[in-house]
């Protein structure tokens, strides 16, 4: 069998797969960051993260997003059963080393100075 054959039977399996088991958006993006938690367990708290799943609807007249985003060690509280944070730290917050903290003060240091 021809690589040709290959990565169309693989892309076939995989769309099998997917319609066997589908899932919300947030779903996807909950699993994201479950997997991310999990395969990178060395990455610091204050390190950000992102997750997008975008649906492109073939049947609807509307698309399926969605998205979290903030501080890692945010997400794993959450993640594991804790509460979410009330407000989430923004990519240009963490940029400019102002994380958002329940207290005010900057959850993280300004890597720009080191």
């Amino acid at each position: 069998m021809n690589t040709i054959h290959k990565v169309y039977l693989n892309i076939a399996s995989e769309g099998d797969r997917t319609h066997r088991s589908p899932r919300f958006v947030e779903d996807v993006v909950r699993e994201m960051l479950r997997n991310t938690a999990e395969f990178f367990p060395d990455l610091p708290d204050d390190a950000f993260v992102l997750a997008r799943q975008v649906n492109f609807e073939g049947i609807h007249k509307h698309d399926a997003l969605a998205e979290r985003y903030g501080l890692l060690g945010d997400i794993r509280r959450e993640l594991g059963g804790g509460n979410a944070a009330p407000r989430h730290t923004g990519l240009h917050e963490w940029l400019r080393g102002e994380a958002w903290t329940p207290d005010g003060s900057a959850g993280i240091p300004d890597l720009r100075r080191a």
